[in-house]
């Protein structure tokens, strides 16, 4: 190979450093969307940001909804893991929005007819106990 096509690398190289100085590096990016991959995992770096910032979202359980949602929809996206950081922010606004079940209020929608029912009942067995008694 001739120095000179050498030397020109070399220069290229140079400025390219120095750009990556200035605005930081790019994300790599073919340009083409894609489908979800069915093997699919968030990068180390979105994982880590999703625990930083969102500490109280469960990303195990997310993670399975996100890639379920995605794979049956069949989409594309250029950037899964953007897609992905997207879904945990929503996660986050949703679950700030929804009241909290277990806090304050019965463990399910259910728990209030079963509360009921136990009511009911020991209003029943203490009548019949007051009965039999007499």
């Amino acid at each position: 190979m001739p120095s000179w096509v050498l030397e020109r690398l070399v220069a290229l190289e140079k400025r390219v450093a120095e750009l990556e100085k200035i605005s930081g590096p790019q994300p790599v990016s073919t340009g083409r969307s894609r489908q979800l991959p069915p093997a699919w995992q968030p990068s180390d770096a979105t994982l880590a940001w999703a625990e930083e910032k969102y500490p109280d979202v469960e990303e195990p359980r997310e993670r399975d909804k996100f890639t379920d949602y995605w794979q049956s929809r069949g989409e594309v996206r250029k950037d899964w893991d953007a897609a992905y950081r997207n879904w945990i922010r929503k996660e986050a606004e949703f679950s700030k929005a929804r009241p909290s079940s277990r806090a304050n209020g019965p463990a399910s929608r259910t728990a209030t007819i079963d509360q009921a029912n136990r009511e009911r009942r020991d209003r029943v067995a203490s009548k019949l106990a007051k009965v039999w008694r007499d």
